[in-house]
């Protein structure tokens, strides 16, 4: 399961692709969300999931600048920000 979310900051374009789902994330999302960044002429591909990802997977990402949050990452995030998520 999973969805892109475009988002508009001031002049930043932003793709995000979110995942929920247990199995490991491999290059396939990666490339994906890379793909829809170049297309939409977006200045930041994130990808959100709540696995992990593989380590091809982080290697492509480095090299395309998209950033990759998994559960852990994105929960440090919410808390950085002051976004409080019940965890059940």
């Amino acid at each position: 399961m999973g969805g892109e979310i475009f988002a508009q900051l001031f002049e930043e374009k932003i793709i995000i692709q979110a995942k929920h789902q247990q199995e490991t994330i491999g290059i396939e999302v990666i490339q994906e969300v890379f793909t829809t960044k170049a297309y939409y002429n977006a200045t930041r591909a994130l990808v959100i999931i709540t696995s992990h990802f593989t380590g091809p997977a982080l290697k492509l990402a480095d090299n395309l600048r998209v950033e990759c949050w998994d559960w852990d990452r994105l929960l440090t995030e919410l808390r950085k920000n002051h976004i409080y998520y019940p965890i059940e």
